[in-house]
């Protein structure tokens, strides 16, 4: 992410990050660093977004995974 405003589609748990937890938010980058295939979707970890909760209140959790 470059932009300092970004989205996020939904969050699941995963493996845990360096946030101390497993939440994993998912969300389209802004820009195609690798596997262009994906167009930059993918997922961030909770700790990456400065949220004072995670899952961030309000906001679904994925369908899949």
């Amino acid at each position: 992410m470059t932009k300092s405003t970004s989205w996020f589609v939904c969050w699941k748990l995963g493996s845990p990050h360096a946030g101390k937890n497993s939440v994993w938010y998912y969300t389209k980058g802004d820009e195609v660093v690798n596997n262009p295939g994906q167009q930059a979707w993918g997922y961030m970890p909770a700790n990456a977004l400065g949220t004072t909760k995670a899952p961030f209140p309000g906001l679904r959790k994925c369908s899949w995974g």
